[in-house]
């Protein structure tokens, strides 16, 4: 369903694909979903529409958004997004320019990106990791930077739930965090500098908001020359056992800080996160209805679903 999105399905399609009658599929599909197939496939194509205007492309129009997914009857497709989302797709469209206006006056424009919709997607938070700082040119410490630099990469790259990007090609000298965030499209920038003192290296290591520009974490670690190897691996182990809980505090952090109507799927999650627990009933209410809406984006949310 995922994958057909942009493509006319009929029931019949989906009976075939599975492999079993129609009415065998629409009672499965309502005993665990308590919705009926084409109903489930409905929500994507809304959820994958409402992603599509959130980008505030220039060349995107409702109708041209409408089509793509397979909502031919503009007025039914305007009133479903209503019940949605609580809002017109003209307004959706409308606040996403003027949010993508004022990015692009701070960061400068969006480069390498077409007309083309994209598809329905997850949204994890981003991190990137940059190269590691050296004084000087001497050619053994500066591998040893890029050393260190592919470890945090390797090793925070077993978080599932957190997209490691790093720089196309090596970088010297003192990176430009806001040039790196808009080319890589990092929400959080993990930057760090190594120190030589005698036969001694510490490095250093922070984290940064690329939204807020704030720093998100920061820790040092020191270690012998000759034993380079024990303190890489130490910067690597310190680092992943820490930014697991920091980034998911920074993304609770950005959610709260943003109007709830302009929330994505993980952001209403993150929103909820807090509040699921707790022991108060109104709290409890707040939680499931947020998490309903983040499931009115994406229907097949893992998180949202057990939360």
């Amino acid at each position: 369903m995922r994958a057909s999105v942009c493509r006319p399905t009929s029931m019949a399609d989906l009976a075939a694909y599975c492999g079993v009658p129609e009415r065998t599929l629409n009672e499965h599909f309502r005993s665990f979903l308590d919705i009926s197939p084409m109903r489930y496939l409905r929500r994507l194509r809304l959820a994958a529409a409402r992603e599509a205007l959130l980008t505030g492309r220039p060349g995107n129009s409702v109708t041209e958004v409408a089509k793509s997914y397979e909502f031919n009857h503009f007025g039914r497709f305007s009133a479903q997004y209503r019940r949605a989302f609580g809002e017109a797709p003209s307004k959706t469209l409308k606040r996403a320019r003027t949010a993508r206006l004022a990015k692009e006056r701070a960061f400068g424009p969006v480069r390498g990106e077409g007309s083309q919709l994209s598809p329905l997607t997850r949204d994890k938070p981003s991190i990137a990791v940059l190269p590691i700082e050296t004084p000087g040119n001497e050619p053994a410490l500066r591998w040893q930077a890029e050393s260190v630099a592919d470890a945090l990469a390797i090793s925070l790259g077993t978080i599932r739930s957190i997209d490691v990007k790093v720089p196309g090609s090596r970088l010297t000298g003192t990176p430009d965090l806001r040039r790196a965030a808009r080319e890589l499209h990092a929400r959080h920038l993990l930057t760090g500098r190594m120190m030589p003192a005698g036969s001694r290296l510490r490095v250093i290591l922070r984290l940064v908001d690329s939204g807020t520009w704030q720093q998100v974490w920061g820790d040092s670690f020191e270690g012998e020359r000759e034993e380079f190897l024990d303190l890489q691996d130490r910067v690597a182990r310190g680092a992943l056992s820490v930014l697991r809980a920091r980034l998911r505090s920074a993304e609770i952090d950005r959610a709260q800080r943003t109007a709830p109507r302009n929330l994505d799927a993980r952001g209403l999650v993150m929103r909820a996160l807090p509040l699921v627990f707790a022991s108060q009933t109104p709290t409890a209410e707040r939680a499931l209805e947020l998490l309903s809406r983040a499931l009115e984006f994406d229907p097949d949310d893992g998180l949202a679903s057990a939360l």
